[in-house]
């Protein structure tokens, strides 16, 4: 009975620590290699991610290096202001940080291979972390850490990230990377938050990751359109012009009037000569 316990309480334990990343490429390439023996269409795609927490249920800080405040607003504050006076933290947040996501294509012979070198589990992908590299003489100065990660995809899947990627100037999808955290690095934060302070060192195992593209009404959770929005017409509201458009239509209706009396004796006066003339025949 005690060994079902322990069994039990490293499953949960294990659950905890699965946690899946949200995470949103925000451009990417393709590599091409030549062919080879073993792999003749070599290929495999780079994807720059960010990390996006769902309703910020999920705070992930890594490392504990003191920086000065990330800038969301300019790139140029990111460095911090130059009294000194820049607010310090103490590790730096995951969606400060930019996620290199490689994704490689395999086959069930790839698959099989790893699993019988890691006792029947194949590695399905590795997540690690890479402090700044700031140089004395300054010639690498990096303003952020850089987290690289990779996964696997079928032949099919690949070749549909691929397509979607060369013919798409914005990527509509995101990838949800399952990863397993270390022991003691995860704290449950109410029913749905958890909070994760990792101190950066070894590799993460990838447990498993998907991709989800949107496209027009996807979501269940809104009516259809036309039930959303009456089609009657709608009465026309009356037109009730601004204060400025009132003042100008006066002074043109004075200006008119004005020029209305400075005519109106011309018109006399040459209606009384034609008469006159008219009497003298």
């Amino acid at each position: 009975m005690a060994e079902d316990d322990k069994r039990l309480s490293q499953t949960l334990d294990e659950m905890n620590r699965d946690v899946t990343l949200k995470l949103v490429p925000y451009g990417g390439r393709v590599f091409v290699n030549n062919a080879d023996v073993n792999r003749v269409d070599e290929c495999s795609i780079e994807l720059k991610c960010w990390f996006s927490p769902a309703a910020f249920s999920l705070d992930v800080t890594i490392g504990e290096e003191e920086h000065s405040r990330v800038t969301h607003y300019s790139d140029e504050d990111e460095g911090g202001q130059e009294s000194g006076q820049a607010e310090q933290d103490i590790g730096w947040q995951l969606g400060d940080v930019p996620i290199m996501l490689t994704l490689y294509r395999v086959d069930e012979r790839w698959l099989n291979e790893s699993g019988e070198k890691n006792n029947g589990s194949p590695v399905l992908g590795r997540l690690h972390y890479y402090p700044r590299i700031n140089t004395a003489d300054g010639v690498v100065k990096d303003k952020r850490p850089t987290v690289t990660a990779w996964t696997c995809l079928g032949a099919d899947n690949f070749a549909l990230l691929r397509s979607r990627l060369i013919d798409f100037k914005k990527h509509d999808f995101e990838i949800g990377l399952s990863v397993l955290f270390p022991h003691g690095t995860v704290e449950s934060q109410g029913f749905m938050g958890k909070r994760i302070k990792w101190n950066g060192e070894g590799e993460l195992p990838v447990k498993s990751a998907s991709i989800v593209w949107r496209k027009e009404d996807w979501s269940s959770d809104f009516h259809r359109k036309e039930r959303m929005f009456d089609d009657k017409p709608k009465a026309e509201l009356p037109f009730d012009p601004p204060r400025e458009h009132i003042e100008v239509m006066d002074a043109t209706r004075r200006i008119e009037a004005a020029l209305g009396r400075l005519v109106t004796p011309i018109w006399l006066t040459v209606a009384a000569l034609i008469v006159l003339a008219f009497l003298r025949r």
